[in-house]
């Protein structure tokens, strides 16, 4: 019986961070296209990151804490763009919860404070 319990939960931890990851590389994916020069291609990838966002926050499909960590873990990420970051910031204030305060008190503390 506890056997079949730890395994319930080995697989929905293994089910939840498979999404995660896959909500990430979608994130980092559309904030590479912030790095283009082209101000209609920028702007497309706004869209794009709006529509992702409202996708995966959209009722009966969100997950707020994990969508949260996703989007702070794209954040951090050293290849993430100024611009592509200054979106993402935007995207929290719609959908982040208090587990990206952290990120943002160091992110808002920091030398480059946007």
């Amino acid at each position: 019986m506890i056997m079949k319990f730890y395994h319930s939960i080995f697989i929905a931890a293994t089910l939840a961070t498979h999404v995660q990851a896959i909500e990430l590389e979608a994130i980092t994916a559309v904030a590479a296209k912030f790095d283009n020069p082209a101000l209609d291609e920028q702007y497309k990838a706004r869209l794009e990151l709006n529509q992702l966002i409202d996708q995966a926050s959209a009722p009966g499909k969100e997950d707020p804490a994990a969508l949260t960590k996703s989007l702070v873990l794209a954040l951090q990420a050293s290849g993430t763009s100024r611009e592509a970051d200054k979106y993402i910031l935007r995207v929290m204030t719609r959908v982040a919860t208090v587990d990206a305060v952290d990120c943002l008190a160091n992110l808002l503390n920091g030398q480059d404070a946007m």
